[in-house]
């Protein structure tokens, strides 16, 4: 797996965890301010992705590229499936 830096730093947490009976510190995921930060950068690079495809599509392609045998719908759902998957 490649992680890199999405360009943006997440908000720092606002408060800090309890701690539970065994004495640890369970955060908070599903609704901290980071993970909502996370969600957003995360989709809307899909958003982005997904536009400028979009934008690609109302362009007319020429007969050379219509029979290329390249499909960019298909490459682009190839893509969401292995960034899914």
């Amino acid at each position: 797996m490649l992680i890199r830096a999405f360009g943006k730093d997440l908000p720092e947490a606002i408060e800090v965890a309890p701690l539970d009976a065994q004495g640890r510190r369970v955060p908070r995921t599903l609704d901290s301010p980071r993970s909502h930060a996370l969600a957003q950068t995360l989709l809307s690079h899909l958003l982005e992705d997904g536009l400028a495809l979009r934008e690609k599509a109302r362009q007319p392609i020429t007969l050379e590229e219509a029979v290329s045998e390249h499909d960019p719908w298909a490459d682009f759902l190839r893509n969401m499936a292995l960034k899914s998957g």
